[in-house]
């Protein structure tokens, strides 16, 4: 019985792909020079310990085409962490989407399909805290390694009750989220909580989309693109989140590319 995704399988799956991750509006790429920077992730767990896992499915459907997608590995975290929000029927519509929409690109040839089947079986996590690595060479391995995550930024309902009673008295603005690449797999749920808020009272909201910017500071900043003085939108917001006791950094930056009528919320590693 297979344990793995076969080599034909994988080069399916990234010949659907457009060689981008399969998360809404995520245009990471799988391949770069290469090198496979994706990760293949299990719509139903691989293993019983594993998120969304069916015991009445079999080995060859779990790990067959259509129980996988190609993930970024910020969304494959996204997605295994939270497994409530991305639920089967979420990431079998996300998969059908994604592959609807994306050009066909050629097969990859052995070697990278290799290197994706690698990438998922090389570290595991097996009943939750034990980790099997396989061909490890250097680095640290323990039978049993604790793993103390911090938990996922999100808004609560009492914050998004006080942030909608303090905008509510403001006239409406544009806003443009972004999520720089290394700012943990938790900022796109934050993000997203963010951007619900502000379109629920008419804001108008690009994204959330992730970029390369790094940002200045940890936690969250709120970014205008003008003379250092506030517009009446970007003391809005900043009162939102002081009332809602959401941390940010109040940023003036004519660098940025934000319309002037724009602006930024960019989400960086937890402060």
């Amino acid at each position: 019985m297979p344990t793995t995704p076969s080599s034909s399988t994988v080069k399916r799956l990234y010949a659907v792909s457009s060689n981008r991750c399969a998360f809404p509006r995520c245009s990471q790429p799988l391949v770069h020079e290469g090198k496979v920077t994706g990760r293949i992730c299990h719509i139903k767990a691989a293993s019983p310990q594993g998120p969304r896992f069916d015991p009445m499915q079999t080995e060859v459907d779990r790990h067959g085409f259509g129980n996988l997608l190609l993930l970024c590995p910020i969304h494959h975290d996204v997605v295994d962490d939270d497994p409530e929000a991305y639920a089967v029927q979420r990431l079998v519509n996300m998969k059908s989407e994604h592959e609807r929409l994306s050009a066909r690109v050629l097969e990859p040839d052995d070697e990278i399909a290799a290197q994706f089947v690698t990438k998922l079986c090389n570290v595991r996590v097996e009943g939750g805290s034990v980790i099997v690595t396989n061909n490890q060479s250097g680095g640290i391995a323990a039978h049993t390694v604790n793993i103390l995550a911090p938990a996922a930024r999100r808004i609560s309902p009492i914050q998004r009750q006080r942030m909608t009673s303090a905008l509510s008295c403001y006239p409406q603005a544009r806003v443009e989220i972004e999520i720089p690449l290394g700012s943990g797999a938790d900022a796109s749920n934050y993000a997203d909580d963010i951007a619900a808020v502000l379109r629920g009272v008419g804001w108008t909201v690009n994204g959330p989309a992730f970029s390369t910017r790094t940002p200045v500071s940890r936690g969250l900043e709120l970014v205008q693109r003008n003379r250092g003085a506030a517009t009446p939108a970007m003391d809005a917001l900043a009162l939102a989140f002081d009332a809602a006791s959401i941390g940010f950094t109040p940023l003036f930056d004519s660098t940025q590319t934000l319309r002037d009528d724009t602006l930024g919320i960019y989400i960086g590693p937890p402060s």
